[in-house]
C-alpha cells in the first residue's frame, strides 16, 4: 500500500498535524487548546498562510472565518442554530456593498481604483494608470496606501516630510 495522508490527533481526537503524500505539513491550532468548548480554529499551511475561523461554541457553527488573503466571511445563526445570514467578503453587514471607486479622464479611460483597505480603518489601497499622448496605457502603479476612505477625487501621493532631521 501506498500513505497519502497522515494524520496527528490531540488528547481529544482532534487533527493538529497534516502531511500530505508529498510531506507537506499543515497545522490546526484550537482555541482553548484544553477543554472546551472550541472557539476558534487556526489552520497554518505548509507555506505558513493562515487562516482563522471562529466558532459558535454551543453547536461548533462558523460565525466568521478570515482566510490567507486577509477575506472575512461573516454567519448569523438563529435559537435555534439554523443558519439566517450569510455576508461573503466584500459585503458589509448592513446588506450593502463596500463601496470601490473607479474613476475616470475625460475620455472615459480608467485612470484610478480606490478600494477599502480590509486590513486597516479608514483608509484605502489606491491603484493608477497613466497614459501616453497616443492614448495607451504605458504604466500602472502597484496597489498603494492612503488614508481616508475610497472618495470621488483624484489621489495625487505626496512623499512623505523630508524636513526634518535625518
Amino acid at each position: 500500500y501506498h500513505s497519502t495522508v497522515r494524520t496527528q490527533y490531540d488528547q481529544y481526537g482532534r487533527g493538529i498535524g497534516r502531511w500530505d503524500v508529498e510531506d507537506r505539513h499543515t497545522t490546526t491550532t484550537y482555541v482553548p487548546a484544553e477543554g472546551g468548548p472550541v472557539t476558534q480554529q487556526i489552520a497554518t499551511n505548509s507555506l505558513g498562510w493562515t487562516t482563522t475561523t471562529t466558532l459558535e461554541p454551543a453547536w461548533g457553527s462558523v460565525l466568521s472565518s478570515v482566510d490567507f488573503n486577509g477575506k472575512r466571511t461573516d454567519t448569523t445563526y438563529d435559537g435555534l442554530g439554523r443558519r439566517t445570514a450569510v455576508w461573503l467578503p466584500g459585503r458589509d453587514r448592513d446588506g450593502g456593498y463596500v463601496a470601490t471607486v473607479d474613476l475616470f479622464d475625460g475620455r472615459l479611460r480608467a485612470r484610478q481604483k480606490q478600494a477599502p483597505d480590509a486590513s486597516v480603518g479608514d483608509a484605502r489601497v489606491v491603484t493608477d494608470t497613466h497614459y501616453d499622448s497616443a492614448g495607451r496605457a504605458w504604466k500602472t502603479t502597484k496597489p498603494y496606501a492612503m488614508s481616508g476612505a475610497p472618495g470621488t477625487g483624484f489621489v495625487v501621493p505626496r512623499p512623505p516630510d523630508y524636513s526634518g532631521a535625518e
